[in-house]
């Protein structure tokens, strides 16, 4: 498969991505807290994708999906939590389930540090991941991120609290 495109959420996105969220909704809930209810409608829909562009109209998260060719959603990426006078952010991302292991993740966090440097000009990203998400720990490794913090009671998944770290990459300028 050839590399995703990777742009930013758009207005009209509204149903390919309520249909991404639909069809990987179980996957997203064994790895991350799941969404409240009320997101899997359009109205739901619409209203986060409203909230995500308001915050990049604002400066303060840059919120992209991964396409293919032919428009389907692959993934999702953002930076979050922008802080431009602190210089950092956060990074995530969620690879729709048939996509996992085709590099789409690595695609993704790879534009998103870009994207920190040369057009945010941030200094440092943070990701944060449960102990339990290995695969998720050896994507921010292999792109250079560094664990420095356990946090605790970091997610709530399946009634279980699970621990985590916090991964940390400088951005040299």
């Amino acid at each position: 498969m050839k590399s995703p495109l990777i742009r930013l959420l758009a207005r009209d996105d509204a149903s390919r991505l309520l249909h991404f969220e639909q069809n990987n909704r179980a996957w997203f809930e064994s790895q991350i807290e799941a969404r409240p209810n009320d997101f899997y409608t359009i109205d739901g829909v619409h209203q986060h994708i409203a909230e995500l562009l308001a915050a990049y109209a604002a400066g303060r998260a840059y919120p992209c999906l991964l396409v293919s060719e032919e428009g389907e959603i692959l993934g999702r990426a953002n930076l979050k939590s922008i802080q431009r006078s602190e210089g950092n952010a956060e990074v995530g991302y969620r690879i729709g389930h048939s996509h996992v292991g085709k590099g789409m993740a690595t695609a993704a966090l790879d534009q998103l540090i870009t994207s920190a440097r040369q057009t945010w000009r941030l200094q440092q990203l943070h990701a944060y991941v449960t102990d339990d998400n290995l695969a998720s720990s050896r994507v921010l490794q292999k792109a250079g991120f560094k664990s420095d913090e356990v946090v605790l009671r970091l997610a709530k998944i399946n009634q279980r609290e699970l621990n985590g770290k916090r991964y940390t990459l400088v951005l040299n300028q």
